[in-house]
């Protein structure tokens, strides 16, 4: 399996991220992440996003959708309604690039509204578990009103290898009171093609 890797991590880096549009993962592909029980297994892919089956610490399952494999549109019984069009004017994923759109996020609890807004900030080769990959990092910040009412903030970073078409390593924060508190940090630990 390290080789395996190995060979992925090297294919990914004879092609920079800023020449290659997002690409589309296969189906069957499976990224095990560095919390324990968190894996990723591709089980769609086509023009219109990314369907994911998410298994997560404890054994939760969820689905999760990924538009343009920059955006999760749901997430954990989560569905995020926003102008996708807005988010198509994204790329080229080169750092510098924003966009901004509403979004109305509804799950069990009620319904959220964010402004959200989506950032290219980097180009990098990063290092994680599985590999060495050249990725894009792209920032999705969103505020507004969570489902019960009360104020909230959040920034999530996505490190995306564009070759793969899935993102290698996440890290999320909660913003409150001017300062930020952790409350993700994944790296993918293994990936396997089918």
């Amino acid at each position: 399996m390290r080789a395996a890797a190995a060979l992925l991590s090297l294919a990914l880096l004879a092609h920079p991220a800023a020449a290659q549009p997002i690409a589309s993962p296969a189906i069957g592909t499976v990224v095990t992440w560095n919390a324990p029980g968190a894996v990723w297994t591709v089980t769609g892919s086509d023009a219109a996003g990314i369907e994911i089956a998410a298994a997560a610490p404890g054994g939760a399952r969820n689905p999760l959708r990924i538009v343009g494999g920059l955006f999760p549109s749901a997430e954990g019984g989560h569905d995020t309604r926003f102008d996708a069009a807005r988010l198509a004017t994204l790329p080229p994923l080169e750092p510098g690039r924003v966009v901004t759109f509403d979004a109305e996020e509804t799950g069990p609890d009620g319904t959220a509204r964010w402004f959200v807004h989506v950032a290219v900030t980097a180009r990098q080769t990063v290092e994680v578990p599985a590999g060495r990959f050249d990725v894009v990092v792209i920032e999705h910040h969103r505020r507004g009103t969570a489902a019960d009412g009360t104020a909230a903030e959040s920034l999530t970073e996505w490190q995306v290898a564009p070759a793969l078409g899935l993102p290698v390593a996440m890290r999320s924060w909660r913003l409150a009171d001017g300062q930020q508190q952790p409350t993700l940090d994944l790296q993918a630990v293994e990936i396997r093609l089918p």
